[in-house]
């Protein structure tokens, strides 16, 4: 357990300022205003060559200075810096270990297992936390009655590579179950930042852990597991994490993928939904996914006779991508 500490006690970084650099989260007593022991809070990281952001992720986990903290590592065998940045602050962590691993839902898994805490959340190697996060998310954890189906669905930014704001992200809640199951379909689809939500550790006792079986839209098939299990989402108006779009990220370098694994949850959730409706909007899904598929396909660097070998099971199945400028254009290019 990460007792509580100052910015004194972690290591100085050169030509670093701001948070959470040179500053750090307010004070927060020993003890929360009723006189009860603050929450246990649980965080994981899953990192995989993200050294160039790494170390402001692990230090705005610490530098909250929040008084009952573990704070786990997962590293996929990194080539990067990353190993020796998580040496420097191994004094301050539960666990970490750096080796190969399935990927990133895995390493979130493996950390989980490390885990005794009240409050979970797992925070990526290239995203990080704003100051004070910890210290709101236990008090509005602990005003709704700790319950041990609690889960609270914060805002967040958007930011770009260099750290400057981009945009606000505040989730959306559908009315209706297909509002939750059919992201990017409908009009009032459900939308919850994962960097700025934190639940009752419990809930992996009642819903199991993160499908592995997804590798881009894990946390969003969880989301959908937990609403589908009659867990309501406390929505908060604080804006507790920063998103980060780059290049590598996956967010900006797999959207396709992540569209494609938008309709596997569609489809995992159709036991719970047989109607007609649904049906309708699950083969909605499934065309719109398989274009997306298509699209992905057209844009690999391989020889048209490829491409169309690769794309043929899709054409036959849909014989109106044969009329598609994206399937002409993108065999072109290819030949």
């Amino acid at each position: 357990m990460v007792m509580k500490t100052n910015l004194t006690d972690y290591p100085a970084c050169a030509n670093k300022t701001g948070w959470p650099w040179t500053e750090e989260s307010n004070p927060i007593p020993e003890r929360m205003p009723d006189g009860s022991q603050w929450p246990k809070v649980s965080i994981v990281t899953p990192s995989f060559n993200q050294g160039e952001y790494l170390e402001e992720t692990i230090r705005s986990v610490l530098l909250q200075g929040y008084p009952n903290l573990e704070y786990i590592i997962i590293d996929g065998g990194s080539s990067d810096e990353s190993k020796e940045i998580i040496k420097k602050y191994a004094p301050w962590l539960k666990f970490w270990v750096s080796e190969s691993d399935r990927g990133q839902t895995h390493a979130i898994n493996k950390g989980i297992q490390h885990c005794s805490g009240e409050i979970f959340a797992y925070i990526n190697s290239d995203d990080f936390y704003y100051p004070n996060t910890f210290k709101e998310i236990a008090t509005l954890y602990h005003q709704h009655g700790r319950r041990p189906d609690t889960w609270i669905g914060g805002q967040i930014h958007k930011i770009d590579e260099a750290g400057q704001v981009l945009s606000t992200n505040r989730n959306r809640y559908g009315s209706s179950p297909a509002d939750w199951y059919f992201h990017g379909l409908k009009e009032n689809d459900t939308s919850i930042a994962q960097q700025g939500s934190f639940w009752s550790l419990q809930i992996f006792e009642q819903a199991g852990m993160f499908d592995e079986s997804f590798n881009f839209s894990f946390d969003r098939e969880y989301f959908v597991r937990m609403y589908s299990r009659g867990i309501k989402c406390i929505d908060s108006e604080g804006i507790y994490a920063a998103f980060r779009l780059h290049p590598l990220s996956k967010t900006v370098s797999s959207n396709l993928t992540f569209d494609e694994e938008d309709y596997k949850i569609a489809e995992k959730y159709w036991l719970l939904n047989q109607n007609s409706a649904y049906l309708k909007l699950l083969n909605k899904a499934k065309i719109q996914a398989d274009k997306k598929e298509l699209t992905r396909l057209l844009l690999e660097d391989t020889p048209s006779w490829e491409v169309l070998k690769s794309i043929m099971p899709l054409l036959l199945k849909h014989p109106q991508f044969i009329f598609l400028r994206r399937t002409w254009r993108g065999l072109f290019k290819a030949g």
